[in-house]
């Protein structure tokens, strides 16, 4: 069996904050040369899951990066972070010991330019740069190179003189920068991380929306059961005021009259926010008398006051 955790881009993803990129190697279970992309994982509670990672076979890569034909005997090549040229048309060039071979490595002095622009790459140094050499097959080209800054590797462009044309050469490099980024994003972040976030959305609008019913329900069932015996003492006591003819005991009366309609006022309330929260209210415009409003506030509220020795006044403008 294969213990993954053993593997370098196992240990070094789980020391980087956020993705690690590998130098091209030669897989020994797949028996290919691949440039392994991984990140680390976490739990809800933030603590490391595992790693994920994605092999891309250089081959494969090669072919992303030459997919726009160009004209005349024009091709691109990858140089990875160590400077090692990950693909390259010529066969020469080809792995050495299951290794890229670096740049320092090739014959001749074609490429001493872009090893010179490498070493002095900066973050205050210029991000692309070209030279014209005379290359292996003897060709006059004109070599464009741009850096990839998610991974520190480069994209050079050899574009034969005779058919240099500078808009070209920037879609190209724009367009294997792009389709780079777009693997990585893609693949490891969207569907590692999208289908998590969205099933637990559900979940928890399912958990609240049951809540909410529930809670819906519940006020019903209880201002249903509070209104019906709040409505027969208001039955009750329209009947003493009828028959009553003690003054004193018709002011009690009126007073539980009062009283009674300020409960029935809270039960419907209550009932009120349920249908807020369900998105069922409706406001009506009515008249009403204010003169009776004020009284069930001044019975609602003297009991209250005269409990804490607190005095109650009311002062009501003359022309309401």
């Amino acid at each position: 069996s294969i213990d993954f955790r053993e593997r370098v881009w196992y240990r070094d993803a789980m020391r980087t904050d956020g993705l690690y990129y590998s130098a091209p190697y030669k897989d020994s279970y797949l028996d290919r040369y691949v440039v392994t992309i991984s990140t680390t994982c976490y739990n809800l509670d933030g603590k490391p899951a595992g790693v994920i990672a994605l092999d891309i076979f250089v081959d494969t890569l090669f072919s992303i990066v030459n997919e726009k034909v160009l004209d005349g005997d024009s091709y691109c090549f990858l140089i990875d972070n160590t400077m090692g040229i990950a693909t390259h048309p010529n066969e020469r060039y080809a792995y050495v010991n299951d290794r890229p071979m670096t740049l320092t490595s090739v014959p001749g002095d074609q490429y001493e330019d872009i090893v010179e622009f490498i070493r002095e790459d900066t973050e205050d140094t210029a991000k692309s740069v070209h030279y014209t050499i005379k290359d292996f097959d003897g060709v006059k080209r004109t070599v464009y190179v741009s850096k990839i800054e998610c991974c520190d590797w480069y994209v050079v462009a050899a574009i034969e003189s005779s058919v240099y044309i500078a808009p070209l050469i920037k879609t190209l490099l724009l367009v294997a920068f792009t389709l780079l980024i777009c693997l990585v994003v893609g693949v490891i972040s969207t569907r590692l991380f999208t289908s998590r976030i969205i099933r637990q959305l559900n979940e928890a609008s399912e958990i609240a929306q049951e809540a909410s019913e529930a809670k819906s329900i519940f006020l019903a069932n209880m201002s249903h059961e509070i209104r019906t015996p709040i409505n027969a003492i208001i039955g009750m006591n329209e009947m003493v005021i009828r028959e009553n003819k003690d003054p004193n005991i018709n002011d009690y009366a009126l007073d539980i009259a009062s009283a009674s309609r300020s409960l029935v006022t809270i039960v419907n309330d209550i009932l009120d926010f349920s249908k807020i929260e369900s998105g069922k209210m409706e406001l009506i415009k009515t008249e009403f008398n204010i003169a009776s409003v004020i009284n069930d506030i001044v019975n609602m509220s003297e009991a209250r006051a005269e409990e804490k020795d607190l005095s109650l006044f009311f002062e009501i403008d003359p022309e309401i």
